[in-house]
């Protein structure tokens, strides 16, 4: 009989545990679709949508005008110290604008850079630099932050309609063009080759040679990669 009522007290405590856990689930599903409803409505909002109609390229231009790709992909906008999140997003280095679908979805539109202050579309981060206190500041637009350490590395990318080289060749491509800057020494300065980028560390070039020989670094091959191997370097070796 013992043994019974101890079962009984088991049996009521497993399924109390169970109702609890269920109950837990609901609220926290509750809690999970409301906030998705929010968001929606925050997405659809107007203020996001204050921008005018995206006016495309002719379509005699080989490629295209935008980062990364052509398509519009799921991306986080910070406009007016809001998040809008999943906005399907398109980011035109031509003209530097950030190209979305009107609230109803029936055509594309770029949206009001200057309430703007960061966005991130396909795991790349883009802030906005609108210092003008800095004496080398690198010029107002967005940057790709692709290492925010001690010293920041940064890439800024845009694209120029040319015209093809060959006379006989009555054609013009988007053609992309890439330059990096480090924000050290409470100042930017574009790294145009890596020599740029060793004058900013005197004292630490041997060392970080070594570690580009060793790690096999190819600034000219990958810019990027190799600043921002560098500047983790610098961080959690020397700075350290």
């Amino acid at each position: 009989m013992r043994l019974l009522v101890i079962y009984l007290i088991f049996l009521s405590s497993e399924l109390n545990a169970q109702a609890t856990v269920s109950v837990n689930d609901l609220l926290i599903k509750s809690i999970d679709h409301q906030n998705t409803k929010f968001q929606q409505i925050v997405n659809t909002s107007a203020a996001l949508y204050n921008g005018s109609a995206y006016l495309k390229y002719w379509n005699k231009v080989i490629g295209h005008p935008y980062f990364d790709t052509d398509q519009l992909k799921s991306a986080d906008i910070t406009f007016q110290n809001f998040i809008y999140r999943d906005i399907p997003l398109k980011y035109d280095l031509v003209k530097n604008q950030l190209v979305i679908l009107n609230a109803t979805k029936e055509f594309e539109m770029a949206i009001i850079n200057n309430y703007v202050s960061e966005f991130t579309i396909n795991h790349h981060h883009f802030i906005k630099i609108t210092d003008s206190v800095h004496e080398y500041n690198p010029g107002q637009g967005f940057y790709e932050l692709l290492f925010n350490g001690k010293a920041s590395v940064l890439a800024k990318y845009f694209k120029r309609i040319e015209a093809s080289l060959k006379a006989e060749d009555n054609t013009s491509s988007f053609v992309q063009y890439d330059k990096f800057y480090v924000f050290a020494q409470n100042e930017y300065h574009e790294v145009k080759r890596i020599s740029d980028y060793f004058n900013l560390y005197k004292n630490q070039k041997d060392q970080l040679k070594k570690y580009m020989r060793k790690g096999k670094l190819n600034y000219a091959k990958d810019p990027g990669k190799t600043l921002v191997a560098l500047a983790t370097f610098l961080d959690t070796v020397i700075h350290e």
